[in-house]
Formats: structure tokens, sequence, C-alpha cells
């Protein structure tokens, strides 16, 4: 893995980031993968979006919104590029989320991504409850888990 001093992580620039973050998005997400205009009408909602960059390449993203109402701010998306996958990058983004959320972390996790699940709980944050049905994807559905932590 790349030393500290090699990783930069800030907040998306979306004009410049967004080919590497769909590049992203297809390697790592079969179905339901979010495109460009996805992310930038969450962006123009308020959703905040950071970045994990090495050698000026954008190796992996969190995207987030806070929820005021509900009192818990919600990861709407994260990954990292499969070639950076298992090297820490995935940490690094959700400890510089955990850094500027105002409220409970939550997240919600296909029950078919069992890697994510399995990621989510070796850092601490634990399934709490299990959407039936959340996703439809074609002629299917996928149960949503949510994770949360404090």
């Amino acid at each position: 893995m790349k030393t500290a001093q090699e990783i930069e992580l800030r907040p998306v620039i979306f004009c410049e980031d967004i080919g590497d973050i769909i590049a992203i998005e297809t390697s790592v997400y079969d179905a339901a993968r979010w495109q460009a205009i996805d992310f930038k009408s969450s962006l123009n909602e308020g959703g905040q979006m950071l970045c994990a960059l090495v050698d000026d390449l954008v190796v992996g993203y969190v995207f987030w919104h806070e929820n005021e109402e509900a009192e818990r701010s919600e990861i709407l998306n994260i990954a990292v590029h499969p070639m950076y996958q298992r090297q820490g990058f995935g940490s690094l983004l959700i400890d510089a989320f955990k850094l500027k959320k105002q409220h409970k972390l939550s997240v919600a996790v296909r029950e078919t991504s069992l890697h994510v699940q399995q990621f989510l709980r070796a850092i601490g944050i634990e399934c709490v409850r299990v959407h039936r049905r959340a996703w439809q994807i074609g002629d299917d559905f996928e149960d949503a888990f949510i994770f949360e932590q404090q």
C-alpha cells in the first residue's frame, strides 16, 4: 500500500473526477450502478463526497448525505477500484467520513454484497435491521441490510 504521504483525500471536484468515479462504479458493481447524473443530482441536493487519490488518479470514494431530520449521516455509495481493494483505502475513506459526519452513521448494503458487509463488520459497524425487497434489480428484488454506528 502507498504511504499516507502518497495518498490524497479530498472533496470530489465533479468535472475533474467523475470519469474516474464512473470507471470505478463500472468495475465494482454489476447492477444498480450509479450514473454521472445520479451523483450530480445527489450533490445538488446536499450530498457530500470525498475521494482517495494515488498519483492523481481517483482510486475510491465515499458519498453521503446528512439527514438532519433523522439525525443520521447516511452513506449512499462507497467504492474502491478493484486494483486497490484490501489495501486500507476503504478504511481511510470511512475514517475521513467519520471526521466530517454530524450524526450517527447509517449505510444500506445489498444482501448480495457480502464483501461490503464483511468490511463494515471488520471496522465495527454492525447490521441492525433488514428492509425486505428494498431494491428492484431487473425482475428481482434484493433486501437492504442496514448497518449503523454511533
